[in-house]
């Protein structure tokens, strides 16, 4: 392995927050389609590499980190593209991290893309992008069926969360 692929995992794994490909191209002197191969490369050999909206993680370090006294929960929701950002920031107002977006398909099966929003802020780059890029949204294959996995330090966090959207007219599948 190469001194910067080595030194790629030394950072992700040992940062707190995640890396972006534009930072990691910049630190390295690099181009950023350089840090995606690289990483393409790393992910090849094993190493738990994450992208998510806000960058790059390392996700044995992130897990170490969060595993204590938290709650996982699998949300199904269905909603219009344009609830998307009221549906986040009632889940990440109340304390939960929205952990990923995923969708069923009836040809390619489940697509899966991680979030990790934990705060507005988050939420709000993620709508300012998708309004920038003009890309839809998962959840516009099924019907606007989708599913959350969600942490948050407790159950009953995520269940008055749960209350919170189905007063504010979200429908709420069996499961959640």
């Amino acid at each position: 392995m190469s001194d910067r692929k080595e030194f790629l995992v030394t950072l992700l794994s040992q940062s707190k927050e995640p890396r972006t490909g534009t930072e990691l191209a910049h630190y390295f002197q690099v181009t950023r389609q350089v840090i995606v191969k690289d990483i393409a490369v790393l992910r090849a050999k094993g190493h738990p590499i994450v992208a998510t909206p806000q960058g790059y993680y390392y996700a044995k370090a992130r897990a170490m980190e969060s595993s204590r006294d938290v709650f996982y929960r699998v949300m199904t929701i269905r909603h219009r593209p344009e609830d998307t950002e009221m549906e986040l920031l009632t889940l990440v107002d109340a304390g939960i991290t929205v952990v990923d977006v995923s969708v069923d398909h009836p040809i390619y099966g489940e697509f899966v893309a991680n979030l990790m929003f934990s705060s507005r802020r988050d939420v709000q780059n993620f709508t300012d992008r998708l309004n920038h890029e003009n890309v839809p949204l998962l959840l516009t294959l099924a019907g606007g069926v989708h599913r959350h996995t969600l942490v948050a330090k407790s159950e009953a966090i995520i269940l008055a969360a749960f209350e919170q959207l189905r007063a504010l007219g979200f429908e709420l599948m069996e499961d959640s």
